[in-house]
């Protein structure tokens, strides 16, 4: 199971404990704002390294094209 995965299932929780009555509005609020702030850097770092993978690759293909035409 991936992170985002784990963090998703627990922000389902946080919903039900909410629902239950298990967390008050505050403590609902608290830890769902620090979930989905937790899935988000989850989300950027994910998206970081697919442009560093991209500028890797455009790098990778240049230097190839530069030794085939020389």
């Amino acid at each position: 199971m991936g992170e985002i995965e784990r963090l998703e299932q627990e922000r389902q929780k946080v919903f039900e404990f909410h629902r239950s009555g298990k967390y008050t509005d505050d403590e609902f609020l608290e830890q769902k704002n620090k979930i989905n702030q937790a899935i988000n850097q989850k989300h950027l770092l994910l998206q970081e390294s697919r442009v560093e993978e991209f500028d890797m690759e455009a790098a990778l293909n240049y230097c190839f094209e530069y030794v085939r035409n020389s």
